[in-house]
């Protein structure tokens, strides 16, 4: 099995970064070697479908050497450490998992990585962004992508 099969999805992603943060801040040697980490984040901070909702403990900090520096001085026990990474990264795997409950999310979204185009991506998300607050906005924006990229 390769270092990467554990992390197919995103939010498996997102999980394996937190657990490695939780291992730099508790010293317990559960960080990952810096060049995974570094492309964990990278993978992250990159997928669009997260845009503006990565934390700064993800943003700020490109490996766990830099984490470490900002994390000991922050707080003094382990305890409060683990909480905070936690806190901090919550919200993103709350987004994520109410993205992979959704009916149809995962499978259109996989299908649309492979047209490789920034604009689909983005009416895609604009389709996600808008299924709570305005259902029939979504279903439209969403039958427009489709229709765009059928008659492509």
């Amino acid at each position: 099995m390769s270092d990467h099969e554990d992390e197919q999805t995103l939010l498996e992603k997102v999980e394996k970064l937190q657990t490695s943060l939780v291992g730099y801040a508790t010293q317990d040697g559960g960080g990952l070697e810096i060049a995974d980490f570094m492309r964990l984040r990278e993978e992250i901070i990159n997928d669009g479908r997260v845009k503006g909702k990565i934390p700064d403990i993800i943003r700020k900090y490109r490996d766990g050497r830099q984490f470490w520096q900002f994390i000991k001085h922050k707080f003094p026990t382990y305890r409060e450490r683990r909480e905070y990474i936690w806190q901090e990264i919550r919200p993103l795997i709350d987004y994520l998992e109410a993205q992979d409950r959704s009916p149809g999310v995962q499978l259109i979204t996989e299908a649309l990585v492979n047209f490789d185009s920034q604009h689909v991506h983005n009416a895609w998300q604009k389709a996600l962004d808008r299924r709570v607050r305005d259902p029939e906005g979504a279903i439209t924006a969403a039958r427009m992508l489709l229709r765009s990229k059928t008659n492509s």
